[in-house]
């Protein structure tokens, strides 16, 4: 605890609140909607996402206050703070502040009633009631003349963030320095060459070419086989490729099944949900409605691959606009644009030159954000204090 001039007392919460009981709302009786500037949160009996369960339009009586608390009576018995106008569900108090609406007093004042909740440790038989919550004690510090010390209360909490948040900062900047290092990419430095390549490319300042897909690359459907077929491990050896965009298109990893559904890696990937596509290196097994992009003349690698991810992921919209069996044709006719050498061949060390170059500027782009973030957090800091 900090130090204060008067040390610590106990106050009941009745003396620092007028506590009511909320008037209730049924969940089921309401139709929730997408946040917006005439709705109103809608406010349950839970810790998650503090306690928001959607939004609501006003209903035939108005909401609770802003800058007001809750207070949840049976289940997770927790007190919230409220910033706009909320609607509850049942056995919700609503606690007015009768002291000075200071924010980060707030968070003090949180962590202080929650501590006093906790002795209402009983499960659904043990809760408090309006009369047993007013009566309740939170020890808070003091000035010498025996008032509640609320700048005590603020400084502790600026400086218990500001604590916080340069460890958040500093264990973000030490994890993406480990993964560029590991991944060789810690110097965004560009060389001459990569400065060249940028010049060409964005300047077009040398010659290009505009091409079908189907010229470079043959789409081919995958065997697939349902993730109940798998063995799925931490340490597996191959990707499971699916339809969903998130994680480079993979459920996760799983053990060897057999030669007839495993998929030659070093390809591009495409569910035909979400159109979006991915480069695999790995030799990977699928899941149904999935399709390798095959390089036809060429060895597709990481670095390529970026390339070609840029051009068809911008006809994502377009691709599942369609039915799918006509994929394969629209894919064929996609046009890429591509830079050609002096002998009329796809230029592709330049392309790999100008994607060296682009992962750096975006790198050090990443490095210089968190630096500004980190910064002007210090600044808004230093001006309230």
């Amino acid at each position: 605890m900090p130090p204060c001039e008067g040390g610590y007392k106990e106050f009941e919460i009745g003396k620092l609140f007028d506590v009511k009981t909320s008037k209730s709302v049924d969940k089921n009786g309401l139709f929730l909607v997408d946040k917006d500037s005439n709705t109103v949160q809608f406010i349950g009996r839970t810790q998650v996402n503090n306690g928001i369960q959607g939004y609501t339009k006003r209903l035939h009586f108005a909401p609770n206050p802003a800058q007001t608390f809750s207070v949840i009576q049976i289940g997770d018995k927790v007190i919230q703070y409220r910033e706009s106008e909320w609607y509850a569900s049942q056995n919700i108090f609503i606690l007015t502040p009768l002291f000075p609406k200071l924010i980060d007093t707030n968070i003090y004042i949180i962590g202080a009633t929650n501590k006093a909740l906790l002795r209402f440790n009983g499960g659904y038989n043990d809760y408090p009631t309006l009369n047993t919550l007013k009566k309740l004690r939170i020890t808070l510090p003091t000035t010498s003349d025996g008032n509640i010390d609320f700048h005590t209360m603020e400084t502790f909490v600026k400086e218990l963030e500001q604590e916080c948040l340069s460890q958040i900062f500093a264990k973000n900047e030490r994890t993406l320095d480990c993964y560029l290092k590991a991944a060789n990419a810690a110097d965004t430095t560009l060389t001459n060459e990569e400065k060249k390549a940028i010049d060409q490319i964005e300047n077009m300042r040398t010659t290009f070419s505009t091409i079908a897909a189907e010229k470079i690359f043959s789409v081919k459907g995958n065997p697939q086989l349902n993730k109940e077929n798998f063995i799925f491990a931490e340490n597996a050896e191959y990707p499971y490729f699916t339809r969903t965009v998130k994680n480079n298109g993979f459920l996760g990893y799983v053990k060897y099944l057999d030669e007839a559904h495993k998929i030659d890696g070093k390809v591009l990937a495409v569910g035909m949900l979400g159109m979006q596509f991915f480069y695999v290196d790995h030799d990977y097994y699928s899941g149904q409605f999935t399709k390798s992009i095959r390089p036809k003349d060429f060895e597709l690698d990481e670095v390529l691959a970026l390339w070609f991810i840029s051009w068809f992921n911008q006809s994502s919209n377009y691709y599942k606009s369609l039915l799918v069996r006509d994929f394969e044709k629209a894919f064929n006719n996609t046009k890429i644009t591509l830079p050609i050498d002096a002998d009329g061949k796809i230029d592709f060390a330049l392309m790999r030159m100008y994607i060296s170059a682009i992962k750096k500027i975006v790198i050090q782009e990443v490095r210089e954000r968190m630096a500004k973030e980190y910064a002007a957090y210090h600044q808004v800091i230093g001006e309230t204090e």
